[in-house]
């Protein structure tokens, strides 16, 4: 029978997920505040359409990683959960261990 051992320092992991889920946050913040512009002017005055479907492309392009900055930072919220539950569920073990109960 093989047993498994997880090593870890819950409070480092438990601060590095929130620096990362900050820095996630504070770019989400950046790039929804960065919204694509471009006049329809700026193509020209034969190019409108033209210009019309390049705004709506950039505008696309910039809710697919809005979307994907906010995932990320739901991810890592979702991650420190995880490793809080993990770390209550082995301070009980630990406990009934240390209580005499199995």
């Amino acid at each position: 029978m093989s047993q498994s051992r997880i090593h870890y320092d819950h409070d480092e992991v438990l601060h590095a997920l929130s620096r990362a889920e900050a820095q996630a946050r504070d770019a989400s913040a950046s790039h929804s505040q960065a919204r694509p512009a471009m006049p329809v002017s700026a193509a020209g005055k034969e190019f409108t359409a033209l210009a019309e479907r390049l705004q709506s492309a950039f505008l696309r392009v910039h809710e697919t990683g809005q979307r994907r900055v906010d995932v990320l930072a739901q991810s890592l919220a979702a991650g420190t959960s995880q490793v809080e539950n993990f770390t209550r569920a082995d301070e009980d073990i630990a406990e009934s261990f240390q209580a005499g109960q199995p």
